[in-house]
């Protein structure tokens, strides 16, 4: 009896991989190459700015190269937004500022991120899922929105625009289901940044995404 509930219990466990079992969409031999991907969670600032959602569209291109490589290549571009802000205070008085001369400010910006690079899905024993890491450069189209006062006295909102660029990095986990993949990534992203009230910081962030990629 035993033995029948623990055969039991191996066989539920194993049912979504074989259900994804057969040969992942992007490798079959009818498959063009084309995949588009949309992506949606949240990253956390390592740097001067605070945690913000994001969104994410990627087209990518699966390479058709000789095995034991075969279509586990992809170049990609991606396309994401995101909208982090923070708060503080100047780290230098000023002495054209009211008393006591520090300004303190609120920031929120809107990022508009470029991203392109190579992607590689690992090959494991199973063909349910595929184990992947991508690299790349990314470009930062940013638009800060900052309030600031000093000494109780409004200075107004100013706008600020800036483009950086900086790396991309990614893991992530592809599961094969219907014409595509669901998928889970954890991304590391570094960028400079020099504006005019965060001053020599970065742009560094983790971000998690959960979403899905349609592979034809």
């Amino acid at each position: 009896m035993r033995l029948r509930c623990k055969l039991a219990a191996a066989m539920v466990v194993m049912l979504p991989f074989a259900a994804g079992a057969e040969t992942p969409a992007y490798a079959r031999d009818e498959a063009i190459g084309l995949i588009i991907g949309a992506k949606a969670g949240g990253g956390l600032g390592l740097g001067a700015l605070g945690a913000t959602p994001v969104f994410e569209l990627e087209l990518g291109y699966a390479l058709p190269l000789p095995k034991p490589v075969g279509r586990d290549l992809q170049l990609f571009v991606a396309g994401q937004y995101a909208m982090p802000g923070t708060e503080g205070d100047a780290t230098e008085p000023d002495a054209r500022l009211p008393e006591p001369g520090v300004m303190h400010y609120k920031i929120a910006q809107q990022q508009a991120i470029i991203t392109a690079g190579l992607l590689y899905r690992i090959p494991v024993p199973t063909d349910a899922v595929r184990p992947y890491v991508a690299a790349g450069g990314r470009t930062w189209l940013i638009e800060s929105t900052i309030d600031g006062d000093a000494g109780g006295q409004d200075f107004g909102t100013q706008t600020e625009t800036d483009q950086e660029w900086g790396f991309y990095g990614a893991l992530g986990i592809d599961w094969f289901l219907g014409p595509g993949a669901a998928l889970f990534e954890v991304q590391g992203v570094y960028g400079a940044l020099d504006g005019y009230v965060l001053r020599d910081t970065h742009l560094g962030s983790l971000n998690a995404a959960i979403g899905y990629r349609l592979m034809l």
